[in-house]
Order: structure tokens, then sequence, then C-alpha cells
């Protein structure tokens, strides 16, 4: 042994299948969340398809469930819009699918809501010259947020 390298546990079958259904059990996790820490757990390929395919068929990993959670959540608890909420479900490599049900989750006068008062708390907190100005900057806080442009214009016309 090296006294540099740090030391790794190894993990047998049975090891590993009682660590990942702990992981998963404690928060909706997507499948390449699953597959890559199956794979820093040093499993074969073949093992680590035999426990995905286990964890699918037991409703331990559910994409669907995982991306609604996950727009529900970006949502409500940290204001996106469906713009970011759908690039960030596509890094983490979810399908289209998914993301599209996942999206229309969220309801439209909910979204709007939330929209008109991020557009209104920015509005009295931006430090303008001007209105002009005042616009532009809510304008570019709430696209950054992830809301579309087509909803966004008329809210903050509005002002």
């Amino acid at each position: 042994m090296n006294k540099g390298t740090p030391q790794h546990k190894v993990y047998d079958v049975q090891d590993a299948r009682e660590a990942i259904r702990r992981y998963c059990a404690y928060q909706e996790r997507s499948q390449h969340e699953v597959s890559e820490k199956l794979q820093s757990m040093g499993l074969i390929p073949m093992v680590v398809d035999l426990l995905m395919v286990e964890l699918i068929e037991e409703g331990f990993v559910n994409e669907l469930r995982f991306a609604e959670a996950f727009a529900r959540g970006r949502f409500r608890q940290k204001g996106w819009g469906r713009l970011k909420i759908k690039d960030k479900l596509y890094q983490r490599k979810i399908s289209q699918a998914c993301i599209q049900l996942a999206l229309e989750s969220i309801d439209d006068d909910e979204y709007l809501d939330q929209l008109r008062q991020l557009a209104m708390w920015k509005w009295e907190k931006v430090k303008a010259p001007n209105d002009f100005v005042r616009r532009q900057k809510v304008m570019g806080f709430l696209y950054q947020r992830g809301f579309e442009y087509d909803l966004i214009r008329p809210i903050v016309d509005a002002f």
C-alpha cells in the first residue's frame, strides 16, 4: 500500500445493492446519477446494468417521477422558469418525453403568478436612471431565471 493513495471501499454485489437502495431511498435520483454512483463503487458494467434493472423494477428509480419532482421543486423553491428547468433536466440526461411531461406538471396559473411576483419583486429592487433601463434589467433577470420571453414582455411592459 502506498501512503499517498486514498483507500476506497470495495463493494461486493450485495453490499452495493444495499448501499444503492439507501442512496435512492434518501431522495429522488435520475437513472444517470444512479448509474454513475454504481460505477464509482467499482462495479463491472454488467453488474451495474443488472442492479439498474432491479432498481427500476422495484420502483427505487423512476425517471418520470424524478423529472416531475425536480421540475416542481426548482419551480417552487428556486423560482426557475420552464426554460431553465428543461435545460437542467437535459443536462442530467433525462429523456425528452419525461422532460415534456415534467414541464406540463407545472400549473400554468401558478407559473404566471410566480412570474408576476418575481417581476414585481425585481422591479422594486432595481435602481436605474430611467424606466427603459429598469425594464431591461427586470427582463434580463426573468430571462436568466428561465422564463419565456413572450410571457415576460407583457408583464414587464405593464409597469
